[in-house]
């Protein structure tokens, strides 16, 4: 799999004109997935500009896909909006859930300059989870390491003694399931 930034199409950047936008691909041999990063420095300029990028990127971009078979590429498109301060839990859920056209993320408290680097470590986190294969890999090398996921908020609400149990225990099964589960 690899991570690359595109070129936007022209129709998007002159619709969106002044919105800070770029365009990711993640590829294999098989499939594409266009990731669309907007970067905003405060919750007021994303509330008033985010379904305007949405539909933008659904009318411009998802729409050149219909017809061209490639419906794996046109079912998943994400947008990944940034902003570097806090965004109220109430728009982060209405953007989230919003199920129009493509996969819609909201990562706040950005404090990182946006690099390629960190854009990768935000699509691990959100989309790809690739860092799981890193953690079996370190596993079964090192099985003494402690492991720290990249998306700290699957772990954080299982009990510390299931994670750190190393025998197959049928009743920790049944609790790390049922915690999963509330997630």
């Amino acid at each position: 799999m690899k991570y690359y930034k595109a070129e936007i199409q022209q129709s998007i950047l002159s619709i969106l004109e002044g919105v800070n936008i770029i365009q990711y691909v993640i590829e294999n041999d098989k499939w594409k997935i266009s990731v669309f990063l907007s970067l905003f420095e405060d919750e007021g300029t994303l509330n008033k500009s985010w379904i305007d990028i949405s539909s933008t990127i659904s009318s411009a971009f998802q729409g050149n896909l219909i017809g061209k078979g490639n419906e794996f590429e046109k079912w998943n498109i994400y947008i990944l909006y940034i902003c570097k301060n806090d965004v109220e839990k109430g728009l982060k859920n209405r953007i989230e859930n919003d199920k129009f056209s493509s996969r819609k993320i909201v990562e706040d408290n950005l404090k990182e300059i946006l690099t390629d680097e960190v854009i990768e470590k935000l699509i691990i986190k959100h989309i790809t989870n690739t860092d799981l294969k890193e953690l079996l890999e370190i596993t079964v090398v090192n099985p003494e390491l402690t492991y720290i996921p990249v998306n700290q908020d699957i772990w954080k609400d299982i009990p510390k003694e299931i994670l750190d149990n190393r025998t197959k225990n049928n009743d920790n099964s049944k609790l790390l399931l049922k915690k999963l589960k509330t997630i």
